[in-house]
């Protein structure tokens, strides 16, 4: 288990995809305290980037006839599945962090690039 004294209440690492986004521009860029988001686009593919403090991750998530599963992210159990918006999306938290990514690309793809993920700064 984690103990919530050890992690940050703001943004103090900055974590991004590092592998997957090579012929992609970033077309949005925002943050706050507790969160950063990134859109990337590429022609007609979108890929969007989050990342939050645990305490600042108070999200919905629109799961109606959807069916969530699974995936393993470097050893860490995140929750994945197809919106009704036609994007792949993934959430897991890295015992810092909560990251999301979805895409309109394939499910390998973004696990991909999930995977990717790591501090870059």
């Amino acid at each position: 288990s984690v103990d919530d004294t050890d992690v940050p209440v703001t943004i103090e690492e900055v974590y991004g995809i590092t592998s997957g986004l090579d012929n992609f521009k970033i077309v949005y860029e925002e943050s706050g305290t507790t969160w950063r988001g990134i859109t990337y686009v590429n022609d007609n593919q979108v890929v969007n980037y989050s990342q939050y403090t645990l305490e600042g991750y108070k999200m919905n998530i629109n799961t109606e006839e959807t069916e969530t599963f699974t995936v393993d992210i470097n050893g860490i159990e995140a929750i994945c599945y197809f919106d009704n918006n036609d994007y792949w999306n993934v959430i897991w938290n890295n015992g810092t962090y909560i990251i999301k990514i979805s895409t309109n690309i394939s499910k390998d793809a973004l696990i991909d690039m999930a995977e990717s993920v790591q501090k870059v700064e």
